[in-house]
């Protein structure tokens, strides 16, 4: 894969990109561990038995967890609350409108 997918992007670009989730999907896609998570959810979807929303609950306790992580390294404590209010602030404006534009995508 040479581009960055939806923003058209070649990696090398992307890699550089101002825009901190373009470099994060960039440096993924060049370590492999974006394909690597998107077979496993995959899997996960396709075991006999699983349950899909658990993979979606897991996936947002690790991010949550993996956000939580840095956080505590790079921001004071007085930062704590205001952090989480942005999280919340985010996940509230673009959850949805990202969910919907990946299903307007996978439409043939």
């Amino acid at each position: 894969m040479n581009k960055v997918l939806h923003t058209g992007l070649d990696i090398a670009d992307a890699l550089t990109c101002e825009h901190a989730l373009t470099r994060i999907v960039a440096r993924g896609t060049v370590s492999g561990w974006i394909e690597q998570l998107s077979d496993w959810v995959n899997d996960e979807v396709r075991r006999p038995g699983g349950d899909p929303l658990l993979v979606v609950q897991g996936m947002s306790m690790l991010f949550i967890q993996t956000i939580g992580s840095v956080a505590a390294q790079v921001s004071p404590p007085a930062g704590d609350q205001i952090l989480k209010k942005a999280l919340i602030s985010q996940v509230e404006a673009d959850l949805i409108k990202h969910m919907e534009r990946t299903r307007e995508l996978a439409r043939p």
